[in-house]
C-alpha cells in the first residue's frame, strides 16, 4: 500500500488523538488541542502525519526544537498498518527535517519495559543513557503517575 507523507494539519487533531490513544501512548494536559497547535505553529515541517490512499490518518510523529536540541515525541502507527516500514519513514523524514534546523542533539523518551521500540530507535543511531535521570513537574499543579502520565 503506498502511504504518504505531509505535515499536520489543525483538522487533523481528533485522528491523530485517536491513533496515539490506540497505539498506548499515555495523553496528559500536553497533548491538548491547544498545544498541538502552538506546536504547529512554531514548527510546521516537524509534526508529520502518515495518509493511506484514501486520505485516513495511519501514522504520526510529532517532532520539535527549542534551538538547541531536538525531540522525537509520540511516533505512532496504526496497528494493521504496521511491520511495513512506515514508522521508519516517518523517523527519517523527522530527522531530516530536523538536521535542516541545524539541531546538533536529539532526544526522545521510551518506557523502560519496551524492548521493542529500543531496539527500533537503535536502529537510528539512538542510545540509551543511563547517566540521566528524568524529572517531571506539572506547572499547572497536577499530580502524575511517575510512570504512564497524569492522574
Amino acid at each position: 500500500m503506498d502511504y504518504s507523507l505531509r505535515t499536520y494539519r489543525d483538522s487533523d487533531w481528533e485522528a491523530v488523538i485517536a491513533l496515539w490513544i490506540d497505539s498506548g501512548i499515555p495523553m496528559g494536559h500536553s497533548e491538548c488541542h491547544a498545544v498541538l497547535e502552538r506546536a504547529r505553529r512554531l514548527w510546521p515541517e516537524l509534526f508529520l502525519v502518515a495518509e493511506d490512499p484514501a486520505g485516513r490518518i495511519v501514522g504520526a510523529v510529532w517532532g520539535s526544537f527549542d534551538g538547541r536540541r531536538a525531540a522525537l515525541n509520540h511516533l505512532a502507527v496504526e496497528k494493521g498498518c504496521r511491520g511495513r516500514g512506515l514508522g521508519k519513514r516517518l523517523v527519517r523524514e523527522l530527522l531530516e527535517r530536523l538536521r535542516a534546523t541545524d539541531a546538533v542533539k536529539i532526544h526522545l523518551q521510551v518506557f523502560s519495559d519496551n524492548a521493542e521500540l529500543l531496539d527500533f530507535y537503535r536502529a537510528f543511531g539512538f542510545y540509551r543513557r543511563d547517566d540521566l535521570i528524568m524529572m517531571s513537574a506539572d506547572l499547572r499543579g497536577n499530580r502524575f503517575n511517575h510512570t504512564r502520565g497524569p492522574r
